[in-house]
């Protein structure tokens, strides 16, 4: 059954289109999963702000038409406090903006960020990914403490774990959750074989995650297969690269349209579309993304799509044997 409505406007000619804009490859990490290329210096990265300055991108997306989700994903964007800082002080100032998100490993200074208002890190949310490959818990709490304490809305604490550590997610769920009442997502490393490969393999090493994540999002983030199903993402959200060329998400290709567009010029020309696209890839991992997927509801349907998984996580851990969505 095709979906429709929602605060995204699903199935309308004016809906909240949702970007999601790969700020840089720079990142301080070596986490061995990582499947995004990354690189450990600067001048080796592809860096947003290199390609184009601040004001030129904000710019752009004042010129998009419609109201705008915006995601923000790296490497690590906060490395450069430089650029990042007045980007996330002009986007949040933006009449269009419906919600902003950053995708963070936390391992940055809250204080090369005063130049931000109090009122717009509010605004940002931060989905702050613990990676217990690279630090400790006590570390990882420290920079976790320091960003609450400079007032950014930390809205979940990622929890990214190899199979032989999803016994340790319920301590560390505790943890935080005493420390600054924050949620700890289970998420699984699905490219590991042990979560995905055969049948049984996959039941076997899905067991432990039953009681902590709903169906659907087990499911997903274990390579759930997905190609071919309507899917609404595709519809209404885009790539937007650090060199500034923007593409329709997942690597749908319309007949109608062009494969690329450059969005510091053209972004008053996106054109989100009223009708679902079959999922142009094998699986989907990313919460944002399988959310609009036809057997998803009731997901999808707030523009806070973070708060929204994390209610039907919180729901699901308090009753497991619920339905949930």
């Amino acid at each position: 059954m095709a979906r429709s409505g929602g605060d995204y406007r699903l199935g309308t000619d004016e809906p909240v289109v949702i970007i999601e804009l790969g700020v840089t490859s720079w990142c301080n990490y070596r986490c061995a999963y990582c499947v995004t290329e990354v690189h450990a210096r600067r001048g080796d990265a592809r860096h947003a702000f290199d390609h184009h300055p601040v004001d030129a991108w904000v710019a752009a997306f004042a010129r998009v038409p419609y109201e705008l989700s915006l995601l923000c994903r790296g490497g690590e964007p906060f490395l450069d406090h430089d650029g990042f800082a007045p980007f996330l002080t002009a986007m949040t100032a933006l009449p269009r903006l419906r919600y902003l998100r950053v995708d963070t490993n936390g391992s940055w200074s809250p204080a090369r960020y005063d130049a931000v208002p109090r009122p717009a890190r509010a605004r940002v949310q931060l989905n702050v990914s613990f990676h217990p490959t690279q630090l400790g818990l006590d570390a990882f709490a420290r920079r976790v403490d320091a960003i609450v304490a400079a007032g950014w809305h930390v809205a979940m604490i990622n929890y990214v774990m190899a199979p032989g550590q999803a016994a340790d997610y319920p301590r560390v769920r505790d943890f935080f959750l005493d420390r600054h009442g924050l949620y700890v997502n289970p998420n699984p490393d699905a490219y590991d074989p042990a979560w995905t490969d055969l049948p049984r393999v996959r039941r076997a090493a899905q067991d432990p995650l039953r009681a902590l994540l709903p169906a659907l999002d087990l499911a997903r983030k274990t390579g759930t297969p997905t190609a071919g199903r309507p899917c609404f993402f595709p519809s209404i959200a885009y790539f937007v690269g650090p060199d500034g060329v923007a593409a329709r998400a997942c690597d749908a290709r319309l007949p109608d349209e062009p494969a690329r567009l450059d969005f510091l010029r053209d972004s008053a020309r996106l054109r989100p579309r009223a009708a679902p696209v079959p999922c142009p890839q094998p699986t989907c991992l990313c919460l944002d993304r399988y959310a609009f997927l036809d057997d998803a509801e009731p997901r999808g349907r707030r523009i806070d799509l973070l708060d929204e998984y994390v209610e039907a996580c919180r729901a699901h851990q308090r009753d497991p044997g619920a339905a949930s969505g």
